[in-house]
């Protein structure tokens, strides 16, 4: 499209379409047709950026292993911030639902509110049944981690599969939760 990867990103945040969208406030429909306005965009350019960035999400099948692998003795939960019709493409394209199999699946969308709003965090750890205090979250934000720890639960910055997976370890193997 003739961006760098800057530009690129600057205008797909100052459309305003993603902040909506991952509250739910507006359609995907909608956030695709805002972007490519702000970005001047052909609808078929459009679909193309949306196949390209869809195309670079993928679960680590090693992480859902290990998701798999702590229940039943722990309860497990995935908190995205994800636009409306996420769950259905996330599960049409990766399985998520079958490759991860967690008791919780929280979609900023469809609840209105996205990380890092403690709400959102409030909201899991209520579906799971468990305190804050309880929880361990994990995430590759900073901005969602400090958020979580705010709310008084555990968290761990997510860098690389091999580190998350071993910080996770140690975490529940020195702490009761």
């Amino acid at each position: 499209m003739g961006l760098t990867r800057g530009e690129l990103t600057q205008r797909f945040v100052d459309s305003g379409a993603p902040e909506l969208a991952l509250r739910g406030e507006i359609s995907r429909q909608e956030a695709w047709k805002r972007i490519g306005t702000s970005m001047g965009l052909t609808e078929e350019q459009v679909r193309a950026y949306e196949s390209e960035l869809w195309s670079q999400c993928y679960l680590y099948s090693e992480v859902a292993q290990f998701l798999k692998s702590l229940r039943p003795r722990y309860k497990t939960a995935t908190l995205s911030n994800d636009w409306p019709g996420a769950r259905e493409e996330n599960n049409q394209r990766f399985g998520l639902a079958d490759a991860i199999q967690v008791d919780v699946m929280v979609y900023s969308a469809e609840e209105g509110m996205a990380k890092p709003d403690p709400r959102i965090y409030q909201l899991t750890c209520d579906r799971l049944g468990v305190s804050p205090q309880e929880a361990l979250f994990l995430d590759n934000s900073n901005t969602a981690v400090q958020a979580a720890r705010r709310l008084g639960m555990h968290a761990i910055r997510f860098e690389n599969r091999a580190q998350a997976i071993a910080d996770v370890k140690h975490y529940l193997d020195t702490h009761e939760l």
